[in-house]
């Protein structure tokens, strides 16, 4: 009785052991993969923002997202060639015709293959217009469209109004040294670290 009561307990020790052990592994190894939501092509893409109703107050948001973005990709190995910002920027303020543009054309005018299409629904350094803190929020609804001129362009997802992704900041006293610059700029970089991670895979963070 007494060697089986042992035995057991022994059964008990060894198997807490292997489950503390998992749970080491687990944490060392930085978690559970998390495999890319879509695949971009190796070929040319856009970044274009849908941001029609003037919430991004900090222009310079939209360049700082994409140079984000590039980091991102060529240091997780992702092989897509992003257009760069300007031509973008060019093709939307010098073209008459953009805002009646769909996204497709607007691919196709920047000799792109696919569009990874940003549509802004929330932007705000301060979550409540008189509050004494910066608190930053930045949402898009984030989709894939190809350029082929065919019925169907979405690529991903395959639901209607895109993946909704949300940056945000840290609260910080508005009367200290930070600017809405700096508001900006931290929110254009979360929300492209967040955006990025859907593309490849990647360790989820404990």
């Amino acid at each position: 009785m007494r060697r089986t009561i042992i035995t057991s307990l022994g059964l008990v020790a060894l198997v807490c052991g292997c489950q503390q052990l998992a749970i080491m592994t687990y944490h060392a190894t930085g978690g559970d993969t998390i495999e890319a939501k879509f695949k971009l092509t190796t070929g040319r893409v856009a970044v274009v923002f849908d941001d029609y109703e003037g919430l991004v107050t900090v222009p310079q948001t939209f360049r700082e997202f994409q140079e984000r973005l590039r980091q991102n990709f060529i240091a997780n190995d992702v092989k897509t060639q992003l257009i760069p910002f300007e031509e973008w920027r060019k093709l939307q303020q010098g073209d008459a015709t953009y805002d009646g543009l769909s996204v497709r054309e607007i691919g196709e005018k920047l000799g792109a293959d696919q569009v990874l299409h940003l549509r802004v629904t929330d932007f705000r350094l301060r979550r409540e217009p008189a509050a004494p803190i910066f608190n930053g929020r930045f949402a898009v609804r984030v989709s894939v469209i190809s350029t082929e001129r065919k019925r169907e362009v979405r690529l991903w997802p395959t639901q209607e109004g895109g993946e909704e992704i949300v940056g945000e900041t840290h609260p910080e006293p508005a009367d200290g040294d930070t600017t809405p610059q700096d508001v900006a700029r931290q929110l254009a970089a979360d929300l492209a670290d967040k955006v990025a991670k859907l593309f490849y895979a990647h360790k989820e963070k404990s």
